[in-house]
């Protein structure tokens, strides 16, 4: 009997100290998304979306288009001395003028790192890889970021693109229609 009781507490000792040291990982978790905020809002983004908005226009292959329009989100960043990686999703689309109207004809969107280097005060891209699969998200992205890459919709995105097309046509005095890949 004595040793069914004594194997019994040393269950329960096992036990709660299992639960225990799950607080405490769960605790340095926190901590680390805690001190991460901090760090990103300690990250200069003057210029950041501009350098980054440019860069993949400029460095994406797709159809020729008139002009081509990108939008992103950024998931998070990791700063290191004067370098910023930044994890983000980005679409891309390209329009030309067809039939009286200002039409989507190529595009694509995916998750990208970006590694920005700031030099007299301004951001330039020194390193860009894109994911070309679910599996390469969640290689280039930690986990957090990956999960939400992969698992929100990106509407806005489109939206955002779409908006910036009518207001470049109006800059242009232009009186097209801006058409998308669904015909609206």
């Amino acid at each position: 009997m004595n040793k069914s009781i004594m194997i019994t507490v040393l269950l329960a000792i096992t036990l709660l100290s299992g639960c225990s040291n799950n607080k405490s990982i769960n605790n340095e978790q926190t901590n680390t998304q805690s001190q991460l905020k901090e760090q990103e809002d300690s990250i200069d983004k003057s210029n950041m979306d501009e350098v980054i908005s440019e860069y993949i226009i400029t460095h994406t292959k797709y159809k020729p288009t008139t002009k081509q329009f990108e939008a992103h989100k950024i998931y998070g960043m990791n700063k290191q001395e004067n370098k910023v990686e930044v994890y983000l999703y980005s679409a891309l689309i390209g329009y030309s003028f067809v039939d009286d109207n200002f039409k989507a004809e190529a595009g694509g969107n995916t998750a990208i790192l970006i590694e920005l280097l700031k030099e007299n005060g301004k951001y330039k891209v020194i390193k860009f890889k894109q994911a070309l699969d679910d599996d390469s998200v969640k290689e280039l992205f930690p986990k957090e970021y990956a999960e939400k890459a992969l698992n929100e919709q990106h509407t806005d995105l489109y939206e955002s693109i779409k908006k910036q097309a009518e207001s470049w046509l109006e800059m242009k005095g232009k009186t097209e229609k801006v058409v998308d890949f669904s015909g609206n």
